[in-house]
């Protein structure tokens, strides 16, 4: 990440009408569109419960340590961003003190 925000594409595709799923074939199977109708129609909803709580398993099982890394590397920039910052500041306040400092000795005549 380079901290610029992303641009987004100038045209996104949308969903612009409901789609009936029935007539979804994979593209792999090679299946006729009515022979897989037929072959959906088998799933009980109870095992479409079980798919989608195995499916929901799968998901929260490896989001959680993607989670994880991109916050953990996000914090790791903000704090290094913030740490050269404060880093920064600190230097122009010493700066600041020290020719304050050296400029109030040389006008009170202790200096050399």
């Amino acid at each position: 990440m380079d901290g610029h925000p992303r641009t987004p594409p100038r045209f996104v595709p949308t969903l612009t009408e409901i789609v009936d799923g029935s007539d979804f074939v994979p593209a792999e199977s090679g299946v006729p569109a009515a022979n897989a109708a037929s072959t959906t129609t088998w799933i009980t909803p109870q095992m479409q419960d079980a798919l989608v709580e195995r499916v929901m398993q799968r998901v929260v099982q490896r989001l959680e340590p993607k989670l994880s890394d991109t916050i953990a590397a996000i914090a790791r920039q903000h704090s290094e961003a913030m740490s050269q910052h404060l880093s920064e500041k600190i230097e122009d306040v010493v700066s600041e003190l020290v020719a304050d400092a050296v400029n109030a000795e040389l006008v009170s005549g202790r200096g050399l």
